[in-house]
């Protein structure tokens, strides 16, 4: 099992947790995909889910998908493996 490499994601002044990994959802290609915090979705989007701001926006383009701050604590394998359960 590989540890999860993470990186964070600053938006007005709070750090996101945040990963880049191979994207499992299109098998054939070389792309990844980043995924981030379910906490930076919460703080880009308002209660009726429009960006907040253009700069909130931007970040947001950025990002596959949010997930759940524990997820960050799984290895590789079983972030992978969640991400596709969830997904799918």
């Amino acid at each position: 099992m590989s540890q999860l490499q993470t990186f964070e994601i600053e938006y007005k002044g709070q750090k996101y947790l945040a990963t880049e990994v191979e994207n499992v959802f299109e098998p054939d290609s070389d792309d990844t995909i980043i995924l981030a915090s379910s906490r930076l979705n919460d703080a880009l989007v308002d209660k009726n889910g429009k960006f907040v701001d253009h700069e909130a926006e931007f970040v947001d383009e950025r990002i596959f998908a949010f997930v759940d701050d524990n997820y960050f604590s799984f290895s590789k394998e079983e972030f992978i493996q969640r991400i596709i359960d969830d997904f799918e």
